[in-house]
C-alpha cells in the first residue's frame, strides 16, 4: 500500500509540471519521467518476487538466488535515484499561466463560462488524487472479486455494480466540471457537497469492500499477521469503535455542517489547494461512516439496532433541513463572502441569492438519499426478522420446541399458583 501511494503521488507531482500528456514523450523531463515510472515498476516487481516467492521458500541452498534479485534490487534502486536527480535538475515544461485577475491567479485556472448542462455534467479537469485513488480502489475491488471467482466463489453482482457506480461518482465529483464551478459559485459547490457526502457514500457502503477483502484475501500462515489479520484487528480495534459510535458519527456530521459552512473556516479551507481536498475527503468520510452504521454490510463492533438506525437517521434529517432553512431563510447570510468575492466570475451577480440556491439546493438533493436509506432500512429490517424466525424454526424442529414448551409450562404453574392463593 505506502508502494501505491508512493507512486500516485510522485505521478500526481509529475503532472502538474506538465501541460499535456504529450509533452510525456516529447520534452526530456516527460521522458525521464516515464524511465523513472519504468523502473518503478520494476522495482515493486521485484519486492513482490522476493516477498511472494523467495522468502517462503528460503533455504540455506538457495540464498545465492536472493543475494542475486537483491542485488539487482540495489542497483535498479540506485538507477532510481539517478533518475530522481536527474528528474529535479531539469526544468519542467509547464508554462506558467499569466492571469488577468487576481481571482484566477488564486483558482490557477480562467473564470469558466456560465453553467450549462453540459458544462457541469460533462466538463472535464483532472484532479490526479482522486482520479488515481478512485481507479485503484475500483481495480482492487474488480481484483478481489475475480480471486472468488477463479476459485469457484459467488460474489453479489449488485454488490460490485454499487461500488463502481460509488467510485464513478467521486470521479465525476472531482474531475467533471461541477469541481471547477464549485469553486467560483456557493450554489454548484454545495451541489458537489451533497453528492460527494450522501449518494457517493451510500454506494460505497453497499459494496461493502472490507467484506469483500476477508472473503478474498488469504489468511497468512505462522504467526505473522498478514493483511486479512490486520483488517480483523482493525475491524474490531478500539478505534473504529470510537469512529462508528453514534454520537461521534454524528457529531462529525454537525461539524461537517456548522462548523464549516457557518464559520470562517469554509472561505479559509476553500483559499487553497490542500484545505479544498480536505472538505471533499471529510465530505466522503463523514458519509461513509455515517452510512456503514446504518444501512453497511460490512462487520463493526457493534451494530446499532434497526430502531435506532432509524432514529439517527430522522435526526441527521432534521440537522441537515434546519442548516437549508439557514441558509435559504437569511437575508445578510452569504458563505465564505472573503473567498467567492475575490473569485467572483462575470455570471455570478449576486453572492447572497447564490448562498440561498445552495441552501435550496441542500434541502432539495438531501431529500433523494433519505428516502432511499430509509427505504434499504426496512428491507434489511424485513430480512433479519426473515432470518431470526427461520433460525428459531430451526432450533424447534431440533429440540421438539423445548423453549416454548419451557415457557407454557411456566406460565401453567404461574396460573395454578393463583388459583391455590384465591
Amino acid at each position: 500500500m505506502a508502494f501505491i501511494f508512493v507512486a500516485v503521488s510522485g505521478l500526481a507531482n509529475a503532472y502538474t509540471r506538465l501541460d499535456s500528456i504529450s509533452q510525456l514523450i516529447t520534452t526530456g523531463y516527460g521522458q525521464i519521467t516515464l524511465a523513472k515510472v519504468v523502473v518503478l515498476v520494476g522495482l515493486g516487481a521485484i519486492a513482490w518476487i522476493i516477498r511472494t516467492r523467495i522468502s517462503q521458500s528460503l533455504t540455506t541452498s538457495r540464498t545465492w538466488i536472493f543475494a542475486r534479485v537483491a542485488s539487482i534490487e540495489l542497483l535498479v534502486m540506485g538507477l532510481a535515484v539517478a533518475l530522481g536527480v536527474a528528474l529535479a535538475s531539469s526544468a519542467p515544461p509547464r508554462i506558467e499561466t499569466q492571469f488577468t485577475s487576481i481571482g484566477e491567479s488564486l483558482l490557477g485556472f480562467s473564470y469558466p463560462p456560465a453553467p450549462t448542462v453540459t458544462s457541469v455534467v460533462f466538463g472535464f479537469r483532472l484532479d490526479p488524487l482522486f482520479f488515481t485513488g478512485a481507479l485503484i480502489a475500483a481495480g482492487l475491488y474488480c481484483f478481489g472479486v475475480a480471486r472468488l471467482r477463479s476459485r469457484g466463489d459467488t460474489w453479489p453482482i449488485g454488490r460490485t455494480i454499487s461500488w463502481l457506480l460509488g467510485i464513478s461518482v467521486v470521479i465525476w465529483c472531482t474531475n467533471s466540471g461541477i469541481a471547477t464551478y464549485s469553486q467560483v459559485s456557493v450554489s454548484l459547490h454545495m451541489t458537489e457537497h451533497m453528492v460527494m457526502a450522501m449518494f457517493a457514500p451510500i454506494l460505497l457502503v453497499l459494496g461493502a469492500p472490507a467484506t469483500l477483502a476477508l472473503r478474498a484475501i488469504k489468511p497468512s500462515h505462522g504467526n505473522e499477521r498478514g493483511p486479512r489479520e490486520w483488517l480483523v484487528w482493525f475491524l474490531h480495534s478500539w478505534p473504529t469503535r470510537i469512529l462508528t459510535n453514534p454520537f461521534y458519527v454524528f457529531f462529525i456530521y454537525v461539524i461537517g455542517l456548522y462548523g464549516l459552512y457557518l464559520t470562517p473556516a469554509f472561505g479559509w479551507l476553500m483559499g487553497s489547494h490542500v484545505g479544498h481536498v480536505y472538505m471533499q475527503l471529510h465530505f466522503l468520510f463523514a458519509g461513509y461512516l455515517f452510512y456503514w452504521i446504518i444501512i453497511g454490510i460490512d462487520p463493526r463492533p457493534k451494530p446499532l439496532p434497526y430502531w435506532g438506525r432509524f432514529m439517527l437517521l430522522l435526526m441527521a434529517i432534521s440537522v441537515h433541513g434546519f442548516f437549508a432553512v439557514i441558509l435559504m431563510m437569511s437575508t445578510d447570510l452569504s458563505l465564505a463572502p472573503e473567498w467567492y468575492s475575490i473569485v467572483r466570475p462575470p455570471w455570478v451577480t449576486d453572492l447572497l441569492a447564490d448562498s440561498e440556491t445552495g441552501g435550496q439546493i441542500a434541502w432539495a438533493l438531501a431529500e433523494i438519499p433519505s428516502v432511499l436509506v430509509m427505504v434499504v432500512i426496512s428491507i434489511q429490517w424485513a430480512r433479519n426478522d426473515d432470518r431470526e424466525s427461520k433460525r428459531n424454526d430451526r432450533q424447534a424442529d431440533r429440540d421438539g420446541n423445548a423453549e416454548m414448551n419451557a415457557y407454557n409450562d411456566r406460565l401453567a404453574q404461574l396460573a395454578e399458583h393463583d388459583r391455590r392463593n384465591s
